[in-house]
């Protein structure tokens, strides 16, 4: 029988699949270290993780559908370092 497996192309496969497991597992610790809400297009809240929920001291169904800016205190809004004063339309 012929063996046509290309042992090269074998090694790379093995190389690929190793690093996706290392990046999968980088992009689940940072995801569990990292503040993360999800916003629809028109600004509103659609998810957040624990982290975000625990830092800003409220839980999902309070904060679900509210507009992110709704968040944001006012004087906060009203600086450029905020990133949410003409850069963004909420």
């Amino acid at each position: 029988m012929y063996n046509f497996s290309n042992k090269a192309s074998e090694q790379k496969l093995a190389i690929a699949k190793e690093k996706l497991t290392a990046y999968e597992q980088i992009f689940a610790s940072l995801k569990s270290e990292m503040l993360h809400v999800s916003l629809d297009t028109e600004g509103r809240i659609i998810s957040a993780n624990e982290l975000f929920l625990t830092e800003i001291n409220l839980n999902f169904t309070t904060m679900s559908g509210q507009k992110f800016t709704g968040l944001v205190p006012d004087v906060a809004r009203k600086t450029s370092q905020i990133g949410l004063s003409g850069h963004c339309r909420m």
